[in-house]
């Protein structure tokens, strides 16, 4: 079975690849620069016996009343990224998306995604939830 600290790694190595913002996964120093996502694992309701289940959950931030960065973000995290001709996929994103390693492997949906209203009026953020099946 895929243990925690590798599953962060190979979720870490998929979010550096499909956008160009900062990614972390605790909330960063006050002077990280915007935008930026962060992303947490928490235990999923799906739990067995057999399978113990997470939540990856990303947390996206800008700064500037303009969210086209993290809207654009959050999509290639969701659906992936393409060429420029948009026609061949070179990172596949994290809907419904299966990753296989030696130590074992996860299949991942997203169940859960809006927008997150701050106190700030200058704070842009957005929330996605996938669940993680892992074996």
């Amino acid at each position: 079975m895929l243990s925690l600290d590798k599953l962060k790694y190979y979720i870490c190595q998929r979010l550096e690849a499909l956008t160009d913002i900062g990614v972390y996964d605790a909330k960063p120093s006050d002077k990280a620069a915007f935008p930026y996502l962060i992303y947490t694992f928490t235990e999923s309701d799906f739990t067995t016996r057999r399978r113990v289940d997470r939540y990856l959950e990303i947390d996206y931030w800008n700064n500037e009343n303009d969210d086209s960065g993290i809207l654009q973000a959050s999509h290639l995290v969701k659906y992936g990224k393409y060429d420029v001709d948009g026609v061949t996929l070179l990172v596949p994103g994290l809907d419904f998306s299966q990753q296989n390693e030696s130590e074992g492997f996860y299949h991942c949906y997203c169940d859960k995604e809006n927008e997150i209203p701050d106190t700030e009026p200058n704070i842009s953020r957005i929330y996605q939830r996938y669940v993680l099946k892992i074996g």
